[in-house]
């Protein structure tokens, strides 16, 4: 089974979606699928992808690098079509099984101009509408991703809440949706750290756009003595924005912005953990996506404090080192970070039990639909 993912961008991006595409394209590779990852000219050779995405090898992929264009002359866009044009041509001439999508303008390009032979999956992490983003210019763009989705030969989602949005109104997708997880590398755990007599440390990783919910945390933590906090990720704007915060709310001298950290380098940066927190709103597409930081704090061992929502209980098979909280508010995130210094405090085992697959589990589930789909 020969499998084309077009992705348009230079890897590494040092985002979550690019970490996805190379793990997802790796660990179908080692469980039997041939690849043929194409991405723009620029990007690392495919030894160095492993190594920078820390990520196993048994089976390596093949990649091809075409031009891509950024911001010419200065100009504030994007000329995609010249690597969508180049990537159709090259899925045309290896005719694939099977070509994988995650983007939906590129996505529109390749299915206008199927390969007759391919079959066409989408891959879903995020929408251009939700129940809780609910307007003229979301329900336009919804109208324009459901034509993209519709034309697929199957959508595949990482969260229950994402497919029952696609079941309905405004999408009504009549195409087969398979739900398929994400998943984490299940050697990223963290060393065991005895508790002394020291403040209780936080560790926040991830993006730090608003709706991650740092400000949140930020103004708890102005409320709370004895705590520490330990921010991984971002960029120079964002973290400046949140050093203000911090100086308003009279903690910034307990706050360390640590920038962005390579993910195989993370687990010995934050190994002094005591707990790992992820705040984030209820808002637009945070309720519904699957949220790549809590299958890797799942996987590091450290209590976890966090929403109550479905998509953080999704990830663990009960409630052992969770300490969850009403989403945006502020007084109950922390009462939540004081029952979590209480139980530190007593001594009390704290590790989260999670149902999360690794990737070779994913691999094997997901290759084995892709198959099913190919020989359709």
């Amino acid at each position: 089974m020969l499998i084309a993912y077009p992705y348009n961008e230079v890897m590494p991006k040092n985002a979550a979606h690019d970490g996805y595409v190379f793990r997802n394209v790796a660990s179908l590779a080692n469980v039997g699928c041939y690849i043929r990852l194409i991405c723009g000219q620029g990007s690392f050779a495919v030894p160095e992808l492993y190594r920078h995405y820390d990520t196993e090898v048994d089976v390596q992929i093949t990649a091809r690098t075409l031009p891509i264009i950024r911001r010419p002359f200065g100009l504030p866009l994007c000329l995609n079509r010249v690597f969508f044009s180049l990537s159709q041509r090259h899925i045309a001439r290896i005719c694939p099984d099977l070509v994988l999508l995650s983007v939906f303008n590129q996505a529109e390009y390749h299915v206008q101009r199927r390969v007759p032979s391919a079959r066409y999956v989408f891959e879903v992490h995020q929408l251009g509408w939700y129940p809780t983003a609910d307007n003229d210019r979301t329900r336009r763009r919804a109208a324009w991703e459901r034509e993209i989705l519709q034309a697929m030969d199957m959508v595949t989602v990482t969260t229950p809440e994402l497919r029952d949005i696609l079941l309905s109104k405004p999408y009504a997708l009549t195409v087969p949706i398979q739900v398929v997880p994400l998943a984490v590398d299940s050697s990223m755990g963290l060393q065991s750290v005895a508790r002394v007599d020291t403040p209780l440390r936080l560790v926040y990783v991830g993006q730090l756009y608003r709706s991650q919910g740092l400000e949140l945390l930020l103004d708890a933590l102005g409320h709370l003595e004895g705590i520490e906090l330990d921010v991984v990720g971002g960029t120079e704007s964002e973290i400046r924005a949140l050093k203000n915060r911090a100086a308003k709310n009279k903690c910034l001298n307990r706050v360390h912005f640590l920038g962005f950290i390579p993910s195989a380098q993370i687990p010995p940066a934050i190994a002094s953990a005591d707990a790992l927190v992820a705040p984030f709103l209820a808002c637009e597409r945070m309720p519904y996506v699957a949220h790549t930081k809590l299958l890797e704090y799942a996987s590091w061992g450290r209590p976890i404090v966090a929403p109550n929502l479905d998509v953080v209980r999704h990830c663990f098979s009960g409630d052992n080192g969770l300490y969850l909280f009403e989403a945006g508010n502020v007084a109950q995130l922390q009462q939540a970070i004081n029952r979590l210094k209480d139980d530190t405090v007593c001594g009390t085992a704290l590790q989260p039990s999670s149902s999360v697959w690794s990737w070779s589990e994913r691999a094997r589930s997901y290759g084995e639909t892709l198959s099913l789909l190919a020989c359709s």
